[in-house]
């Protein structure tokens, strides 16, 4: 049926795509591509984290936010290896 056929290419897309392959970059974000993480790659880790941290703010209150985060917790092992204290402290202060 055409739900199956569809499920086999969402299965088959996650199956066969890498996970951490640097996405597209706009001009603003090759300018600060040092910034956006410790490899200097931007992961759909960084995108997450960016889109979520934009829910609570402006563009402009997130920047800093976002790179210290990204500093300290370059990836979601470094995140779930750090304490809740930690996590916390750099989410204090984001929003309006």
């Amino acid at each position: 049926s055409k739900d199956i056929r569809g499920q086999k290419k969402i299965k088959n897309y996650f199956t066969h795509t890498p996970k951490e392959e640097p996405i597209e970059e706009s001009n603003d974000v090759v300018e600060n591509q040092s910034k956006t993480s410790k490899t200097g790659n931007i992961t759909a880790y960084g995108v997450w984290v960016s889109e979520i941290m934009l829910q609570q703010t402006r563009v402009e209150a997130v920047i800093p936010y976002y790179l210290k985060w990204m500093d300290s917790f370059p990836t979601v092992n470094h995140l779930a290896n750090a304490s809740e204290d930690e996590v916390n402290s750099h989410w204090a202060g984001l929003g309006f």
